[in-house]
Order: structure tokens, then C-alpha cells, then sequence
């Protein structure tokens, strides 16, 4: 038997907006907070934001039948 990742691609694009969403909200309040984002920010964003979308959406879909 073969195995693989599960993955629902509609559940997981709808987690990755939502996690997209807050990593805008906390971008805007550390500019106001500090008046600067880094590109360390940036990138560590871009790379973590869809690792948690993904372990969000495992979590979601655990135990469901798709």
C-alpha cells in the first residue's frame, strides 16, 4: 500500500488566506510599533506562514474522510 501526505488542496488554500491575513495585521502593527520590517522578516514569513497553514489544515482535516 502506498502512503502519502494528506493534503486537501480547498481546505489548505482557505487556512494559507487566513494565515496570510494575520501575518499582514502583524506586519502592520510592527511598523507601527518599530517603523520597520526586516528582510529577515520577510523571508522567515514567507517560509513559516505556509508550514503552520499546512499543520493548521492536518489538524482540520484529521480523522475526516475526504
Amino acid at each position: 500500500m502506498k502512503q502519502h501526505l494528506p493534503f486537501v488542496p480547498r481546505v489548505f488554500f482557505k487556512v494559507l488566506a487566513i494565515t496570510m491575513s494575520l501575518v499582514l495585521v502583524g506586519f502592520v502593527i510592527a511598523l507601527l510599533a518599530y517603523g520597520e520590517i526586516t528582510n529577515v522578516d520577510l523571508v522567515g514569513s514567507l517560509i513559516s506562514a505556509p508550514l503552520f497553514a499546512y499543520l493548521i489544515h492536518l489538524w482540520l482535516t484529521l480523522g475526516k474522510d475526504w
